[in-house]
């Protein structure tokens, strides 16, 4: 019998801790004092980090990840303000210094900061002083704790920006942040982090927004550091395979409460709180095969304001007790070996409590969804397109080489299908994109799009009046959501923009199709009359979807539309898009680099590098037997689900980035990268993308792969394994 009579074990932090801790948070509270009331932003905290080891923070956006971190080291922005609980902190000399008690402009706290904690900031362009070389915020992080000569602080920076992996160390140190790609920007941050040793790092969301290439390269980085130094980390992430990669243990937070920690594997395993078990099964490496509806979350965060009554979860959960968990908020229940968590039942195994099982699927398992006719022509045909960009520098304006973002691209995408577009940052995928809408024109190349009575319209070089009609078919939802929208414009005058502006409809019947719209994505008629500040992420990206949906097209591109999202609103917004195809018939054309959700949604796979098509086909084909070495680099650079898994497998190493669109390699445009590069043909011919097949396809149709040795190379497949094996 679970309820208001039940007897609680209570956990103690002491008597499961290791012999040594570096960092004990135990009950931290951080609030904002607002007109009738207090915001519980932090509730009452307990983590630990061990000597040596990796703590991972997992949940939503507004669950306070960021807060607890900000709270460790004492940066908490008014007005909000730490009210109680202990900052424990082992120093080098072993003496445990309580932080929470030191002032946070003191001496004392400002000494700790840089030289005994490390921090990763979550956006390192922001960051980042654009008006300082990298240099230059080394040396002051090194001479606000150490005293030694100019000289010595410069080599100091260079070895460590050295053994962070960025290349040419010594040319890097005089740049300006701003000069950098995003994964130089964010080795830069981890050497600026770690240049005067700390024993611990905390790590605020460092690969979120990464390739699935340069994550995989900084998490190799961080864990050959700790492995080295024997720093500790604490890493805050809402990516669930990062943390399956990363962490020896997990704390998984939900409105400002740990509502379970554990062992990875445990956590895993054997989820005892209905959050994380949620969290695993909304996650497209959890939720099922291709194709299948993934399991949401149902609603979002609770605002603050209005924190449930009882356990802060029970709004959203589907095991809910009723007259208990509405009623009281549940203590933590230790669950032995680490493992604790805070739910009325937590010491019910998940299968005798009736839940569905969160244990990692294999891949056999996965249904892939019905095909799209082959047979049928395609809705939009891209031939040899061009899009350059003139350069020219210099007080007399000289001409330079131009920058080649795409080259001589061909793909044609066929109707009611989803074809992924995927590839690294400068790829060109959003370049190829944005000039398929006619935002930018082509260089070279023609766009046709297949009109109602089938004939083909060549949109390449549509005057304005044409371009306004073939703009109403083909719509775009924008990577961000709030950068995208207007922020003085209502929801109400976002969606009804397109009507208007087209004539399609006014008056009484605008504001119909309007309410229509917005209720078919999932928002309600109350929401009209707000503006965009007063969205979620997910909300945002609703409105992006109505407004794109309001016109009726015949085919969306979606740029990066779930990329900047938690893995619950992800899972509501794929899913929206799956059902909005189906009711309208709709193509997509999904730009994104998280390979999970390409996997799940698109029926077919183009792989972009350096401005062209590598490798395209099926999506299980080339998952399962990729034919260019790097799709299978790409591949085997995701995360894996599952912890256990994280130690036997096979990861290619992709040394390098992207190549400089304006000086492009001679031949194959991956050659100074590939580890199957033969010197010869490899640097001098240009491979052509051809139909490609070997006996480990196990039947599936050929990929086009444009790979010299395509036919005789057995390259690793999803998760590191070989062909046939996942």
């Amino acid at each position: 019998m679970h309820g208001p009579d039940r007897v609680i074990p209570a956990m103690s932090m002491d008597a499961e801790r290791p012999a040594e801790s570096l960092l004990r948070v135990k009950g931290l509270r951080t609030h904002i004092d607002v007109p009738g009331g207090v915001l519980r932003v932090l509730d009452g905290i307990d983590i630990e980090v061990g000597c040596a080891r990796t703590v991972c923070i997992v949940g939503e956006s507004g669950c306070g990840k960021s807060i607890t971190a900000r709270s460790i080291l004492r940066l908490v922005p008014s007005p909000l303000r730490m009210v109680g609980g202990e900052i424990l902190l082992r120093g080098r000399d072993g003496v445990e210094v309580d932080m929470a008690r030191l002032d946070p402009y003191g001496k004392q706290m400002r000494s700790i900061r840089g030289r005994d904690i490390g921090m990763i900031f979550q956006e390192p362009m922001t960051a980042l002083s654009p008006v300082h070389t990298i240099g230059n915020q080394m040396a002051e992080a090194i001479h606000l704790h150490e005293k030694v000569s100019r000289k010595e602080a410069r080599e100091r920076s260079i070895q460590m920006l050295h053994r962070v992996g960025l290349p040419k160390p010594a040319e890097r140190l005089d740049a300006y942040s701003f000069q950098l790609s995003g994964g130089m920007r964010q080795r830069a941050m981890i050497a600026m982090a770690l240049v005067c040793g700390p024993p611990l790092l905390i790590a605020d969301e460092p690969t979120t927004a990464l390739d699935v290439t340069t994550q995989a390269q900084i998490l190799d980085l961080m864990r050959e550091l700790r492995a080295d130094t024997g720093m500790s980390i604490l890493f805050i992430t809402h990516d669930l395979g990062v943390v399956a990669e990363m962490a020896d243990e997990v704390v998984v937070m939900y409105l400002g409460l740990v509502v379970e920690r554990g062992p990875v594997a445990q956590v895993f395993h054997d989820p005892r709180h209905p959050y994380t078990r949620a969290l695993l099964r909304s996650n497209p490496r959890h939720g099922g095969g291709a194709g299948r509806r993934l399991e949401a979350i149902a609603g979002g965060v609770p605002d603050l304001l209005n924190r449930p009554i009882g356990c802060p979860f029970h709004n959203r959960c589907a095991e809910a007790i009723p007259g208990t968990c509405d009623r009281l908020d549940p203590e933590p229940v230790a669950l032995g070996g680490g493992h604790s968590a805070r739910c009325w039942i937590a010491d019910r195994p998940p299968a005798l409590a009736g839940v569905p099982s969160t244990a990692p699927r294999a891949a056999a398992q996965i249904i892939v969804s019905p095909p799209v006719s082959a047979t049928a022509p395609p809705i939009l045909e891209i031939d040899r397109l061009s899009i350059h960009f003139a350069q020219r520098r210099g007080f007399l304006r000289r001409a330079m080489a131009p920058v080649r973002a795409v080259n001589a691209l061909s793909l044609a995408v066929l109707p009611g299908e989803t074809l992924g577009l995927v590839g690294e940052s400068g790829c060109g995928k959003t370049t190829t994109g944005r000039c398929i809408i006619r935002t930018l024109d082509p260089t070279g190349g023609s766009i046709r799009f297949r009109q109602d009575d089938g004939s083909m319209l060549d949109v390449t070089h549509l005057p304005g009046s044409a371009l306004k009609s073939y703009r109403r078919q083909v719509r775009m939802i924008f990577q961000d959501p709030y950068s995208s929208l207007d922020p003085r414009m209502t929801v109400a005058d976002i969606v009804g923009e397109p009507l208007k502006v087209n004539g399609i409809a006014k008056g009484s019947e605008l504001q119909d199709r309007v309410a229509a719209l917005v209720r078919q994505v999932g928002l309600r008629d109350e929401h009209l009359r707000r503006y965009p500040h007063a969205f979620s992420g997910g909300e945002r990206q609703r409105i992006g979807i109505a407004r794109a949906l309001s016109v009726n097209p015949k085919m969306v591109i979606c740029d990066e539309a779930v990329s900047a999202l938690d893995v619950s609103v992800q899972a509501q917004i794929l899913n929206l898009l799956r059902d909005l195809q189906d009711e309208l018939g709709l193509t997509y054309l999904f730009i994104a680099h998280d390979l999970s959700v390409v996997r799940h949604i698109c029926d077919r796979v183009a792989v972009m590098y350096a401005g062209g098509i590598v490798e395209l086909g099926e999506t299980r084909q080339v998952f399962e037997a990729p034919r260019h070495p790097y799709t299978s680099a790409l591949l085997s650079a995701a995360p894996v689900f599952d912890p256990q898994e994280r130690a036997g497998r096979q990861r290619v190493i992709l040394a390098g980035e992207v190549p400089d669109p304006a000086h492009l390699p001679s031949g194959c445009p991956f050659h100074p990268r590939c580890q199957h590069a033969d010197g010869a043909q490899c640097t001098n011919e240009a491979p052509a993308l051809l139909p490609r097949a070997t006996a480990q396809s196990d039947g599936m149709p050929p990929n086009w792969t444009a790979c010299h040795y395509a036919n005789t190379l057995t390259l690793p497949a999803i998760d590191g394994q070989p062909p046939g094996s996942s």
